[in-house]
């Protein structure tokens, strides 16, 4: 009996353990868009669970027969051994990205029939966040032309805690789940006008909220999918490509909210520029993207300092901090870079930045192993191609419901028990 055969025996035992580690783990799909403090709770739950559970023999060679999970490992073994490099014993930060060091947890916690309905509770609860939205903006519509009281539109008064930087990206990726689905025929009569006319509410919702990085994720995700589906098919990329091109004009034409970011967005770009060309402190990165790009660049120009090792987990804020009073009144301080990639490479240097894309690559090298037929395989390829991108725009592999978002799809799409048997 092989690994995999063995983890799916283990959850033929129709016991309460069985069904409850099956609740909790479709209650994380579900509460990814909903409430930040729910995730943290079925997070930690689904550990304990699967700590009581058996067949840890037979887990632990569906780990280290997936180089994806032998990745994971590694980057968590990274974050305790970066310990003993760091030279300040405060460490509050370094271990952010705790729900990606559980994704071994998540893969092998329940059968594939769960892991499936997981995905279909995460889309469920991005259509009740999306319906919500849409309630708010009616209600307060005239502050909504206005663009006043924008951040308050978004979904996260009703939830916990939240923002539209990360509930933009999180609708870009449902749109990514969905237009998959079409694309790939699952669809016919009356439940195909169903599904696009929840994709066309969900791209709608999408131009209508703030988060540059969902818009830009959005445009991505389009083109990604446009070429998987159809690159042997040219008139069907041109067609869907030309869509996206006038989605993206109709957008900046009858949006005021999509119109004012693209606007802002140059706008910063260039304020930026001319104070890098004139050497002004400060100028230029009072403004959202100016800002980011000022904490990448001097956060990259900490690491090669210590370009090799890095300075330890969690040393971010120390090691950054040491820069803000070396030129004082040309740093700005910060606790948060704002680039998830630079953030790895000041805490762990070169080695630390090959152990995290280590993760994306067998990713990436795991989709060539899976059947056209799998049908999660375009999303396995999406997933570390919209990692990659958005973590240059914000730290969300430290972000509450990102990175969440990240470990629970991680630990579905690249089981390899969801496409074994399939051609």
């Amino acid at each position: 009996m092989n690994s995999i055969d063995g983890v799916t025996l283990a959850y033929k035992e129709n016991n309460w353990m069985t069904t409850f580690r099956s609740m909790v783990f479709i209650a994380i799909g579900f509460s990814i868009p909903l409430s930040t403090a729910a995730i943290s709770i079925t997070f930690v739950l689904l550990f304990v669970l699967w700590l009581f559970d058996r067949n840890f023999c037979a887990k632990l060679q569906e780990l280290c027969h997936n180089p994806v999970l032998v990745a994971v490992v590694a980057f968590f073994m990274l974050h305790l051994v970066g310990q003993y490099w760091l030279e300040t014993t405060e460490t509050v930060n370094g271990f952010k990205s705790w729900m990606i060091f559980l994704i071994p947890v998540l893969a092998t916690a329940v059968d594939t029939k769960t892991a499936k309905r997981g995905v279909y509770a995460f889309v469920v609860a991005m259509m009740i966040a999306e319906s919500w939205v849409y309630l708010n903006i009616l209600q307060n519509w005239e502050a909504y032309v206005n663009l006043k009281t924008l951040e308050s539109l978004v979904p996260y008064r009703f939830y916990i805690s939240g923002s539209r930087i990360s509930y933009n990206p999180m609708l870009a990726f449902a749109i990514a789940l969905l237009l998959t689905t079409i694309l790939a025929g699952y669809y016919r009569s009356w439940r195909l006008f169903v599904a696009i006319g929840f994709l066309i509410t969900m791209i709608l919702n999408m131009f209508m909220t703030e988060g540059r990085a969902g818009h830009v994720a959005f445009i991505f995700i389009w083109i990604v999918l446009s070429i998987y589906f159809f690159r042997d098919r040219w008139a069907l990329l041109i067609g869907m490509l030309g869509s996206l091109v006038i989605i993206i004009t109709l957008a900046f034409s009858y949006s005021p909210v999509f119109k004012n970011r693209v606007m802002q967005a140059q706008n910063d770009l260039l304020k930026y520029q001319t104070q890098v060309i004139n050497n002004e402190d400060f100028k230029g990165t009072d403004t959202s993207l100016g800002v980011r790009l000022h904490y990448t660049e001097w956060t990259f120009r900490k690491f090669l300092e210590k370009p090799w090792l890095g300075f330890g987990t969690g040393s971010f804020e120390y090691a950054y901090g040491q820069q803000v009073e070396k030129y004082q009144g040309k740093i700005r301080s910060t606790t948060n870079p704002h680039n998830y990639h630079v953030l790895i490479l000041i805490q762990f240097g070169l080695l630390g930045i090959s152990v995290y894309g280590a993760i994306f690559v067998t990713q990436l090298l795991s989709v060539r192993s899976m059947p056209v037929s799998y049908e999660y395989r375009s999303m396995a390829l999406l997933l570390p191609l919209f990692y990659g991108l958005i973590n240059m725009y914000d730290t969300y592999m430290w972000s509450h419901q990102l990175q969440a978002l990240f470990a629970y799809m991680t630990s579905i799409f690249y089981r390899r028990d969801m496409w074994n048997g399939l051609r």
